[in-house]
């Protein structure tokens, strides 16, 4: 949805400007979210995400335009995905990493 919101020459740019805010959410909230349960209750803290989401859903509502609707994705055909031996190396390297720094050593 970012990439149809913008030009076609600044998609790269709204995809990467989107993840970066993903990635700054986990990396200041989960810290924050931490330190105000621990200061205050984790009730505080699931009150804090509340407001958040209901900020962020008004926002949405608010400013991001409505688009043409895109054809709903058929699972058949996301299936076919699995098809592409670039998609199985990926996935099977990506779930290859975690086991081997998760071995013992051996002496």
């Amino acid at each position: 949805m970012a990439a149809d919101l913008v030009a076609p020459n600044r998609r790269t740019s709204a995809i990467a400007f989107m993840f970066t805010g993903l990635t700054l959410a986990t990396l200041i909230g989960a810290p924050a979210g931490t330190s105000l349960a621990q200061t205050v209750s984790w009730r505080a803290t699931f009150f804090a995400i509340t407001v958040i989401g209901i900020i962020a859903i008004a926002g949405v509502l608010l400013l991001v335009p409505r688009g043409e609707r895109h054809e709903p994705p058929r699972l058949r055909r996301e299936l076919t995905a699995f098809t592409d031996i670039r998609v199985l190396l990926a996935m099977g390297s990506r779930s290859s990493v975690p086991r081997h720094f998760s071995c013992p050593s051996r002496m």
